[in-house]
């Protein structure tokens, strides 16, 4: 390619949403994308005593990239620079129906699966239907871990829309007991749970006379939903600790934390 000027037909505002950019001057946006095999293998993984099984080395220093570069004059991308020089073997086309990117679970194969799982069938006998309706694993369009995910996530979500409901049923609840309580939360397209915020009469109280600083930490993570929690905190007249706040997020991004505060 050579670096050719090659003008991309892609919307520049989807493309934003979907990707992570940096602003190199005024107006001017642009990506830098690697190849999954760029930088070496953390030197952690390698060690020899290590308990979790050793597996191949999928990082070899490879230097292949694309940037591409956008302007606000026009909504069209154009590849600045491109080097195609790969350190490894490339996939074959027979593979390239097994690489991360290509695959997914599509809904029909979901809800085919769950119904099969509801009467009995193991995960691995619906992987060998699957696959065989679909005429081969080249067709299938997804390996056996990926089903398994893809279920999991099913029932994580069966999970976490009774225990919302639970929870809000409390929140509203507390109401009662405590008149200064206060909860609001949002929701996504598909109605489920997105952004949660509650605090009671005093945590308002200490924001009151203590508000001036505050702080947050969202590396709470270690739950069953994989969500942030949000403390939101700050110190007192005795130099303690002190929660004015607590949330659940849907991610750290800069939406989700300008909604908390």
């Amino acid at each position: 390619m050579n670096a050719m000027k090659y003008i991309m037909l892609m919307n520049l505002t989807d493309w934003l949403v979907s990707s992570s950019v940096h602003v190199i001057k005024l107006g001017t946006f642009t990506r830098d994308s690697h190849g999954n095999m760029e930088g070496f293998r953390v030197s952690k993984v390698n060690t020899v005593d290590r308990q979790r099984a050793h597996t191949l080395v999928t990082r070899t220093g490879c230097k292949a990239r694309v940037v591409v570069t956008a302007t606000n004059t026009n909504d069209q991308w154009v590849i600045s620079k491109s080097d195609q020089k790969h350190n490894h073997a490339l996939c074959t086309p027979a593979m390239t129906p097994f690489m991360r990117s290509n695959r997914a679970v599509s809904k029909a194969d979901i809800d085919e699966a769950i119904t099969l799982k509801e009467v009995g069938v193991g995960t691995s006998q619906v992987m060998n239907y699957l696959t065989q309706q679909a005429g081969g694993y080249h067709n299938v369009g997804f390996t056996h871990k990926d089903l398994y995910n893809a279920l999991q996530r099913g029932k994580a979500k069966e999970i976490v829309d009774g225990d919302v409901n639970a929870l809000i049923a409390y929140f509203d609840y507390k109401k009662h007991d405590d008149p200064g309580f206060f909860m609001t939360y949002s929701v996504d397209e598909s109605g489920a749970l997105y952004n949660l915020i509650w605090l009671d009469s005093t945590s308002r109280s200490d924001y009151t006379c203590f508000g001036d600083v505050i702080a947050f930490d969202t590396t709470y993570k270690d739950n069953l939903y994989g969500r942030p929690i949000m403390p939101i905190v700050g110190v007192n007249h005795h130099h303690n600790t002190i929660v004015f706040a607590t949330a659940i997020i849907a991610d750290e991004t800069s939406q989700s934390f300008e909604w908390v505060l």
